[in-house]
């Protein structure tokens, strides 16, 4: 891995990080241990452990898979060149933040984003 695109990777993370915390998440950090321990967890926020990928073209859906952890809600970010980062997940765990969100909607509170 060249200088450029580790930085480019370190950018995505205090990217991630930057907008999780904005949305809420105080508890948002990098993991920098992922270097040692081999998880495939880039960023924590919450119960959400996150895989951050930055690619020029398009991001492999496989790369969801280098999560190795599953004690949370495993998430792939991704971001091609001058796109909007996506959120790649199951569908189970999509469905059971809706399914949290919708009881939080129905109980009259506002969700944290």
């Amino acid at each position: 891995m060249t200088k450029m695109q580790r930085d480019k990777g370190n950018r995505g993370e205090r990217a991630i990080v930057n907008m999780f915390k904005k949305a809420g998440f105080e508890d948002a950090v990098r993991n920098y241990a992922d270097k040692q321990d081999g998880m495939g967890v880039d960023v924590f926020a919450g119960n959400l452990l996150i895989q951050v990928k930055s690619y020029a073209k398009s991001v492999p859906i496989s790369k969801y898979d280098e999560i190795k952890r599953s004690d949370g809600i495993k998430a792939l970010a991704s971001k091609v060149n001058h796109k909007p980062w996506m959120i790649t997940m199951t569908l189970t765990d999509f469905l059971a933040i809706a399914e949290d969100v919708g009881i939080l909607y129905d109980q009259g509170l506002i969700p944290p984003f």
